[in-house]
Order: structure tokens, then sequence, then C-alpha cells
């Protein structure tokens, strides 16, 4: 029986993997009309598609902006961690949550930076620093859980 449980673990990693295409658009929605909803809390935005009309400056979100392969790893960590399912949907639910905030209040910062001689020192830090760390003590923290 356990032998069966670690197959269908793995099996449903190779499903994920295989419909990456599908996490990426359903981030890249939910990412815009969250940067939406949180930017109408001081502007009126225009969505339309993945970009997002504010005054004075056009956000584009491109999948890289929606972390998918930081979600897709996170599931991987979790699906690969030995670990009773109930607390598996718990700590991975939580994560999950985390991470979309993380990466929603990275975004909302980096738009503060938009046209400065700094962003792109900004972005490549949080891009190839930070969102490594953040899943990595996102896996620790929930592992603790």
């Amino acid at each position: 029986m356990k032998a069966f449980g670690v197959f269908l673990r793995y099996f449903f990693l190779l499903v994920v993997g295989l419909n990456l295409d599908k996490l990426y658009s359903f981030l890249t929605w939910a990412t815009v009309n969250s940067l939406g909803l949180i930017f109408s809390i001081y502007t009126k935005p225009l969505i339309v598609r993945n970009y997002i009309r504010l005054p004075g400056l056009v956000i584009q979100v491109i999948p890289a902006c929606v972390a998918a392969s930081a979600f897709f790893l996170l599931i991987f960590l979790f699906f690969s961690t030995p670990m009773k399912p109930e607390k598996r949907l718990k700590v991975l639910a939580f994560s999950i949550l985390a991470l979309f905030v993380i990466n929603l209040a990275r975004i909302v910062f980096l738009v503060e930076f938009s046209g400065s001689k700094y962003f792109d020192a900004v972005h490549w830090f949080f891009w190839n620093f930070l969102s490594t760390v953040f899943v990595v003590a996102l896996y620790i923290a929930s592992y603790k859980i």
C-alpha cells in the first residue's frame, strides 16, 4: 500500500509537469487580477489580457512574473517528501498561498522602482536570489508545521 502511495504522488508530479502551460495560464490570470485589485486601492487600473495600465505605466505580466517554476518546485518538494496526506495538503495549501502573496508583494514593490536606474539591480536580486530563498524557507517552515 505504501508503494502505491509513492507511485500516486510521483504520477501526480508527472501530470503537473506535463501540464505546466495550464499552471502558467492560471497563475497569470490570478496574478493579473489580484494585482488589478491591489492597484485599484489607489488608482483605476485597466486590465487587458496580461497587461495592467496604471497612470504613467503599463505592466506586462510575463510568464516569469508569475513564478510558476517556483510553485512547481514547491509542489515537487512536498510530493516527493514522505508525510501524511492530511499534512501534505495543509502545508501545500499554506505554502502556495504564502508564495502567491509574496510574489504579489514583490511585483508591487518592483513597480515602485519602475523607471529607476536601480530597477534592473533590484529586479535581478529579487529574481535570482530572493525567489529561491523564499521557496526553500517556505518549504522548511511548512515542513515544521
